[in-house]
């Protein structure tokens, strides 16, 4: 697949050195998102693609009740099995 920078942003996170880079799917119109080592990440803002930086505090709060479904849902027979395929695919 090929496109053009200015389909492509870098995602920069705040907390460490990490980026990642994010496009859309040409075909399903979802979004495609990989690591990205930094030297390749200023290489692509440089040829035009768009940055953004995650703030680790960018997601809302994990509520009380958040948690409490979580656990239910680990506590389940063969869950852990069920979310380590859905990882390993």
């Amino acid at each position: 697949m090929e496109t053009s920078c200015d389909n492509v942003t870098v995602i920069k996170r705040s907390w460490d050195d990490r980026c990642e880079y994010e496009l859309p799917c040409p075909e399903c119109g979802g979004t495609i998102r990989h690591a990205l080592p930094p030297r390749l990440a200023r290489s692509l803002v440089a040829a035009g693609a768009s940055m953004t930086v995650a703030d680790a505090n960018d997601a809302p709060a994990v509520t009380m009740m958040e948690v409490l479904e979580m656990r239910r849902a680990l506590d389940a027979p063969g869950a852990t099995e069920r979310v380590w395929a859905e990882l390993v695919g």
